[in-house]
């Protein structure tokens, strides 16, 4: 995947969630103590979800370096027995 795709997708998905968040926080009657516990959960879960996605992201970039190196060795090679 793109890096440029990877960060759009990565703000739009912070992005609606903070909007989200703040949505729910203008719309919701409750106490400022109440509304800074589900803001602190709200936040809490974002991070989880944030380290997840570039946890993920991580991995599925190592995996592609890994394919396009053994990928090149193998054409390297293949190459060397052809042309010595």
């Amino acid at each position: 995947m793109e890096t440029k795709t990877v960060k759009g997708i990565a703000a739009g998905v912070l992005a609606g969630a903070a909007i989200g968040a703040g949505a729910a926080l203008l719309l919701a009657p409750q106490s400022g103590r109440e509304t800074r516990k589900d803001v602190r959960k709200r936040v809490e879960d974002l991070k989880a979800q944030a380290d997840s996605f570039v946890a993920d992201i991580k991995e599925r970039d190592e995996a592609f370096c890994k394919a396009v190196k053994e990928g090149a060795d193998d054409y390297r090679r293949d190459m060397m027995a052809k042309y010595g």
